[in-house]
């Protein structure tokens, strides 16, 4: 797995987005960029490799930006990570001695069970999960 920062960012942008999905407003760039700390040149490629895959859509103008094509809880992280990643398995060689064969098994198994909770979590699970976080509760 590939974890760079065009996938931390794109992940980071999707949750932004999945924030404001409810208002149906876009969310202009500089926004997100401020916000979450994003260069605002890379977070445009990246928005437009969303754009390009279908899971955002933007609107032109001087009130434009952009927000999610779909409700956040159909969005997997698994399906952001893909759309920027054209490669987010890490490569093992496997050949040679039967230690690299079990270790390269190992690995494939971990990144199975890696790819299966990117794929379960949703961005409107990583919304709430923030939200959670910004307000924690307090019991006496």
């Amino acid at each position: 797995m590939h974890w760079n920062a065009r996938t931390q960012y794109a992940c980071l942008a999707a949750v932004e987005l999945a924030r404001h999905y409810q208002g149906g407003a876009p969310v202009q760039i500089k926004n997100i960029a401020d916000r979450l700390a994003i260069p605002s040149r890379f977070l445009v490629q990246i928005l437009l490799q969303l754009k390009a895959t279908g899971w955002v859509t933007s609107t032109r103008g001087a009130s434009g930006g952009y927000h999610l094509a779909h409700q956040p809880s159909k969005i997997s992280v698994w399906d952001i990570i893909q759309a920027v990643d054209s490669n987010p398995d890490t490569p093992f060689d496997a050949a040679g001695s039967s230690e690299r064969h079990v270790l390269h098994r190992l690995l494939n198994q971990a990144q199975a069970a890696f790819q299966e909770v990117l794929k379960k979590t949703t961005l409107s699970e990583l919304t709430e999960r923030v939200d959670q976080q910004r307000d924690p509760m307090y019991f006496i």
